[in-house]
């Protein structure tokens, strides 16, 4: 057994051995002075700050620009139950039968027993204001009765009215549309609005023809002193 064991034991030596001379060379280079080595590049950069903002300046103010005023809005119309006279045609002989209907202004609504007022028989489409030539113009006027409680107190005011002027001159509806301040305020509105519906126009005019128009109306009241 014992010429085995020193035949292993040679072998691993010149094993070893074999080894040792392979790593040499790599050794001998490495540490030698003339070997490469790897340089480190230097790369430019540059470092760009976020901007700071001013917080101190001023704010700009901020503009505002007054809205444009609404058009006041229109009054509703009255609805009476029943067939205006546009409504109803015939073709037929004049001794034909007829039918027979109360008279209003719409069938869009419950029948009713009201009566068809002059201010709801078919008011016309308005012309707006500026396609007019020419404005109305008063013909005849009604001197307002003035409410006797604000005459003794002395209370004064205008009143601004709203009318609708047909192509005859006739006004056809009134809307107050500003109230004198107090607490009379509101009688004089009430006499003004009553009164207007006398009141006859030269109606507005667009290109030579009579038109129906809005216009607003102020009735001013005054004492004699």
């Amino acid at each position: 057994m014992s010429p085995p064991q020193a035949t292993t034991r040679g072998e691993y030596l010149g094993s070893l051995i074999a080894h040792a001379l392979l790593a040499l060379p790599f050794l001998v280079m490495m540490l030698s002075p003339n070997s490469p080595r790897v340089e480190s590049q230097s790369v430019p950069f540059e470092v760009i700050e976020n901007p700071v903002l001013n917080t101190r300046a001023a704010p700009k103010p901020l503009e505002l620009r007054p809205s444009a005023p609404r058009p006041p809005a229109e009054p509703a119309a009255r609805k009476v139950f029943g067939l205006s006279r546009k409504a109803l045609t015939t073709t037929g002989p004049a001794d034909s039968p007829s039918v027979e209907m109360k008279a209003g202004n719409t069938l869009a609504t419950a029948p009713d027993d009201k009566k068809l007022l002059d201010s709801d028989r078919d008011l016309p489409v308005p012309l707006d204001e500026y396609l007019v030539s020419s404005l109305p113009r008063l013909l005849e006027g009604v001197e307002v009765p003035y409410p006797p409680r604000a005459r003794a107190s002395g209370f004064e005011g205008s009143v601004k009215l709203r009318i609708l002027i047909d192509a005859s001159g006739a006004v056809r509806t009134v809307e107050v549309l500003e109230t004198p301040a107090g607490d009379l305020g509101a009688e004089l509105s009430q006499a003004a609005a009553a009164a207007l519906w006398k009141f006859r126009f030269k109606p507005a005019e667009a290109d030579g023809q009579s038109v129906a128009v809005r216009i607003n109306y102020t009735y001013t009241f005054r004492l004699e002193r």
